[in-house]
């Protein structure tokens, strides 16, 4: 699909758009919110030694037991829709569990 290049806006008249924004913008008439009071940064002990608890602080419980439901089923599904040799290392498959 071509373009009209009548219709692209060159960067200076971008420009001037933009100027004509902030000059209609009263800068007397915006609210302002309450004050952020907080002390910021984590609110969680961030000494962890090992990389799986930064994985298991990013990623919650619901969400890895949705991928062990999810990979059990899909294994499942296969072995009812394929002929699997018994000597195939795929019958050494076993179920996973989220710990």
């Amino acid at each position: 699909m071509e373009e009209d290049i009548s219709e692209i806006a060159s960067a200076d008249e971008m420009e001037v758009n933009n100027e004509t924004l902030d000059d209609s913008i009263d800068s007397s008439s915006t609210t302002v919110g309450p004050s952020f009071t907080a002390t910021p940064g984590p609110i969680r002990d961030m000494s962890y030694k090992n990389p799986i608890d930064f994985f298991r602080l990013m990623i919650p419980d619901t969400i890895l037991e949705e991928i062990v439901r999810q990979t059990n089923l899909y294994a499942e599904q296969f072995f009812e829709n394929n002929n699997i040799r018994p000597r195939s290392k795929a019958q050494m498959w076993d179920s996973i569990s989220q710990n």
